[in-house]
């Protein structure tokens, strides 16, 4: 589901068999490092009344970051510019 980054602006995509609005918008003035304003915005939009489809899609983004993550290491992150990269390979803890 989440192999692919979708370009600025808006897209539907199906999940688990419901049509979702993926809108997704780039704020391109002034970044706030400081006070953590986003520079970007997602918005999910879906037809009907009922949030399990939201609770669904972030239970599974949820599970499979868990599942990409090794708890025998620790990864170091670096700031470069206004986001954060891991800094060289996850070290063994010590």
């Amino acid at each position: 589901l989440f192999e692919l980054v979708p370009s600025p602006g808006r897209h539907v995509v199906g999940y688990r068999g419901w049509p979702l609005l993926v809108e997704r918008a780039r704020e391109y003035g002034t970044v706030a490092t400081s006070s953590g304003t986003p520079w970007e915005r997602v918005t999910l939009t879906s037809i009907g009344g009922s949030t399990e489809t939201f609770r669904a899609l972030l239970d599974d983004a949820r599970r499979g970051a868990l599942a990409e993550r090794d708890e025998r290491t620790t990864t170091l992150y670096t700031c470069w510019g206004t986001e954060w990269r891991p800094f060289g390979r996850p070290r063994p803890k010590q």
